[in-house]
């Protein structure tokens, strides 16, 4: 109804589209692109509804899903810039093969950490913050120490916190959430002015935060070409620059 609000249009155009759908072989093979046209009518159901959250939560799974699907043209153009030793490019690929199975965990926990930030809920956002180190940790000795999966366990410990944390960050939002403002929000959804001095803003945060990963993303490409040992130095180096720029964050 929302989508379509004239019945017959409605169910004649859902009939073709499912029709469509099913001719095609992906539709069944639990692949991420056969989850796109589902997240694509929750998208379109959610802006006719006019929310904010929905939306934002239907763009994330969206790009998140983008990003399995594109993996390997991913992984064969970010490895073809590093020209460290055969032995550094494997560990690096196992470590993306694991960590790449985290994507639309961490689009959807962007939004879910967005929204308690908004809500001035930064107590909850350095709670989830340990939570996923903590949990890090933990799947790292798993899966390193324990089950000998070297650089591929760490990247698989790394993408499965961040579906930890996505799902106490719902259990937490869905706890706390006024539902009797939700009415109230949608008529302010869209208000032209707000979302110029939003996207203003988050434009300021967008071009540091490039600045940021393509100072630290050189920095790893030069030290790969001096071997492993130079690699580790630097990543503890990037490590401590990394904890020095959250401190400067947080005073201002």
């Amino acid at each position: 109804y929302f989508i379509f609000p004239i019945p017959w249009a409605g169910f004649a155009s859902t009939l073709f589209l499912t029709q469509n759908l099913w001719l095609k072989d992906d539709l069944i093979s639990a692949t991420p692109r056969s989850f796109f046209y589902p997240i694509f009518l929750g998208f379109l159901y959610f802006l006719l509804r006019r929310s904010a959250v929905g939306i934002a939560i239907a763009i994330a799974l969206a790009v998140g899903l983008v990003i399995l699907i594109i993996q390997y043209p991913l992984q064969n153009l970010a490895f073809s810039v590093l020209s460290g030793t055969e032995a550094v490019k494997v560990a690096g690929i196992d470590y993306f093969s694991g960590r790449i199975l985290g994507a639309p965990a961490v689009m959807l926990n962007l939004v879910v950490l967005a929204w308690f930030l908004g809500r001035e809920m930064n107590g909850t956002v350095l709670l989830l913050s340990l939570i996923c180190s903590l949990a890090n940790i933990l799947f790292d000795f798993i899966f390193i120490f324990q089950l000998h999966w070297g650089s591929g366990g760490a990247g698989l410990a790394t993408a499965l916190s961040q579906y930890l944390i996505l799902i106490v960050g719902l259990s937490l939002a869905i706890v706390t959430v006024d539902w009797r403002h939700l009415p109230t929000a949608k008529t302010r959804f869209l208000e032209r002015e707000k979302f110029a001095s939003l996207f203003k803003f988050n434009g300021n945060l967008w071009i540091k935060n490039l600045t940021w990963t393509v100072v630290f993303s050189t920095f790893t490409i030069v030290g790969s070409t001096l071997g492993t040992t130079f690699i580790a130095e630097n990543g503890l180096i990037l490590d401590f620059a990394f904890l020095s720029l959250c401190i400067i964050r947080a005073i201002k």
